[in-house]
């Protein structure tokens, strides 16, 4: 049997500045820094993405016509509502403009699991004033990059996030509190819900969506 797809079907790669980005990355400080694998491993020494960025691009070039990528925010943001730090966003422009150069379609995803250690001293998604504290990053995001993102994605997998953070204890904060959980899901829906509003204010001819995931126990 012979598949088909459509001329513009979108085959590509995927990845996180936490998966790809190690702890020598400059400015980083994040809530999964230093985060040991069950074998005991520091899963953010596993790479260097940042110091191999050209030779990355042609890669992902190579392997489809592509990208979902994201960003270090406790590198792109020094505190609540801080203005962006140009160095890092001149960094991520160049990586992302190199892509697109290469004429590649550009998913950029906002939040991908690490928090920025300020964030996460301050209650993380559990904290009332999480969302708002996300959507002046996001508006500030918009600002940055809206001109190379083709496609938003304000949030990846966020019920993944709480369950995994807030219920199971198996990623930062590592807790086990069902009413903390119930937080940090409103507030991480209330999060999208805000970023999706600044990003079509701001880029109204961009998609904008959200990853899910289905917790299966």
């Amino acid at each position: 049997m012979r598949y088909s797809f459509p001329g513009k079907f979108l085959w590509g790669t995927s990845t996180s500045a936490l998966q790809i980005e190690s702890s020598s990355a400059e400015g980083s400080l994040h809530d999964w820094k230093g985060f040991r694998a069950r074998d005991g491993s520091v899963l953010d020494e596993a790479i260097n993405h940042q110091s191999q960025r050209e030779s990355d691009a042609e890669i992902i070039a190579s392997l489809g016509n592509a990208y979902r990528g994201g960003f270090d925010w406790s590198r792109l943001q020094k505190g609540p509502k801080a203005d962006l730090e140009v160095k890092v966003v001149d960094e991520y422009r160049e990586f992302y403009g190199r892509l697109k150069e290469k004429g590649l379609h550009l998913m950029l995803v906002l939040h991908h699991f690490a928090n920025p250690q300020w964030f996460a001293e301050g209650g993380s998604w559990a904290s009332s004033q999480a969302p708002d504290i996300f959507n002046n990053y996001v508006k500030r995001m918009a600002d940055a990059f809206g001109d190379l993102a083709d496609t938003w994605n304000t949030i990846n997998e966020p019920s993944g996030l709480a369950t995994m953070g807030y219920l199971l204890g198996q990623f930062p904060p590592r807790k086990r509190n069902p009413i903390a959980a119930w937080r940090a899901f409103r507030g991480l829906g209330k999060a999208h819900k805000q970023a999706y509003r600044s990003l079509k204010e701001i880029c109204p001819d961009a998609p904008v969506g959200i990853s899910n995931v289905t917790m299966n126990f």
